[in-house]
């Protein structure tokens, strides 16, 4: 029998049951209709995650770590935990150690306090103090300049917007951008201080910038108005030089762009002068400040954490998590959403043929 002979009679059965070969038929295309749309919907998921991550301009082999005072009970309340483990130097060390880490690094929030001409600059918590090795590998791009190097001494590098905390000193309440800068369009705010080229003096002592409004406005006008003048303080000024070495580029975030880095070394040692200043004043005004207590910290704000690759992070966070740590990084949502993208995949399943 030719070929020719054998499609005739498979023509020929399939006219005869029709009804069997119209059903044949329709489960072919339903079947097939269902993969296609399986991985239409799939690729369509893909691609719209991966959007999302380029949408995100996050890091992904960054992470942030912090002590762990709260944690959630298994009825959903928030209880404290007890010994917690210390982010101190011995942990930072024990994080380098970790495998997959490139460099770990404490940070400390603090103050900083700027003159540069007539105008002042009260920074407090977006001072930032950090190893100079750490800050080039955060992975901030630089506008103008160079990151912080060893040997450093009274340098920075500023936000994209840091330049705008400087504010006329004595101005009165209308000078809004030294009280509520991060309400204000920054877009439309034209800085008084060119801080590459103007000499910007800085110190620890808060009466280098006096504040935007009158401290006499809140008393008796009887009030003595020598009362609050620099040179009726016994206690001298110290002020050094800063030197403004770089500028960041926008990251799109109004409070990341208006933190100043500085050298961690430099501002632990700004931070005990500020206390030792503040308690000499307390004691200039009849009040009791006991003696401060060790000068070394015992522990640390936060510590940056860089992974060499994407593919450690989860594995490093874990490691941190399991040392009494909180470890939050962009990857544990973007797992978050990988897992959810399972289960739109476990539910097509059904539709496989």
């Amino acid at each position: 029998m030719s070929g020719i002979d054998i499609f005739g009679l498979c023509v020929r059965s399939l006219y005869k049951r029709k009804l069997r070969t119209f059903l044949t038929l329709l489960g072919v295309i339903i079947g097939t209709a269902s993969i296609i749309l399986m991985m239409s919907l799939g690729m369509a998921t893909e691609a719209q995650f991966a959007q999302m991550i380029e949408d995100m301009d996050a890091d992904m082999t960054v992470i942030s770590v912090s002590e762990l005072h709260w944690r959630q009970a298994p009825g959903g309340q928030w209880e404290m935990i007890d010994n917690v483990p210390s982010l101190d130097m011995d942990a930072i060390t024990s994080f380098e150690n970790i495998p997959g880490v490139i460099v770990a690094s404490p940070m400390v929030n603090g103050a900083m306090f700027m003159r540069s001409g007539p105008y002042a600059a009260q920074v407090h918590w977006n001072v930032i103090g950090i190893r100079p090795a750490a800050l080039e590998l955060m992975g901030l791009g630089l506008e103008y300049g160079r990151f912080l190097e060893e040997g450093d001494e009274f340098a920075a590098v500023f936000g994209a917007l840091a330049e705008t905390h400087f504010y006329v000193p004595g101005a009165g309440w209308e000078e809004e951008r030294a009280n509520n800068l991060w309400q204000l369009n920054t877009d439309e705010i034209e800085p008084l201080v060119d801080i590459i080229n103007d000499t910007i003096q800085m110190s620890y002592d808060h009466r280098i910038a006096p504040p935007s409004w009158d401290w006499r406005d809140m008393w008796d006008d009887d009030m003595d108005e020598d009362m609050f003048d620099i040179e009726e303080v016994f206690r001298p000024l110290t002020v050094f030089e800063l030197d403004v070495v770089g500028v960041f580029e926008s990251t799109g975030n109004v409070w990341d762009d208006l933190r100043i880095f500085v050298d961690i070394d430099m501002l632990e040692e700004l931070s005990w002068l500020m206390a030792q200043s503040q308690r000499d004043e307390s004691q200039e005004w009849g009040i009791f400040s006991p003696i401060p207590g060790e000068r070394e910290r015992t522990s640390f704000d936060s510590a940056f954490v860089r992974v060499g690759s994407i593919d450690y992070t989860h594995q490093v966070a874990e490691e941190l998590q399991s040392m009494g740590f909180f470890a939050d990084y962009p990857g544990e949502w973007i797992n978050t959403q990988r897992r959810q993208q399972q289960s739109i995949r476990t539910l097509l399943q059904p539709l496989r043929p």
